[in-house]
């Protein structure tokens, strides 16, 4: 029996490594930013998290501070838009704090239609800023990298 594998076997393993490994580093982490080695791939297990529970305000706010640490428009803009989603006309403070934070990322058109959300929460209004990577207003979730 041959135990040696193939380069690729063996990158596949580590890659299915690192998603473990990014996995437990979330668990394990008590602070709302991030500082490990692998942010991309925390980026979607907080996605998914968050698709699975998503009432819990901390992995919406790790999701959006991590978006925000990575430079992601596209995350960001769906992080914001699923906790939107998800506070309905609640948290208003909360949210006016992390669009602050946000608006480097993010053009005038989408923090003006974000603002307009925060004043009269309109589904149809979240649904314009049309946030590719949403889980929660789309239904379903990226499995892209």
């Amino acid at each position: 029996m041959d135990l040696e594998r193939s380069p690729s076997t063996i990158s596949a393993e580590a890659e299915c490594l690192d998603r473990v490994q990014a996995a437990f580093e979330v668990m394990a982490c008590d602070s709302l930013i991030y500082r490990g080695d692998q942010p991309r791939r925390l980026l979607l297990h907080l996605g998914r998290q968050v698709a699975a529970r998503p009432k819990l305000l901390s992995l919406h706010v790790r999701r959006i501070f991590l978006s925000i640490q990575l430079g992601d428009r596209q995350e960001l803009l769906a992080a914001l838009a699923d906790l939107c989603w998800v506070l309905e006309s609640r948290g208003q403070l909360l949210m006016k704090r992390l669009i602050q934070q946000a608006g480097a990322l993010l053009s005038g058109e989408q923090q003006q239609l974000l603002s307009r959300y925060l004043e009269c929460p309109d589904p149809d209004c979240l649904k314009q800023l049309v946030p590719q990577r949403s889980v929660l207003i789309n239904g379903g979730f990226s499995l892209q990298l």
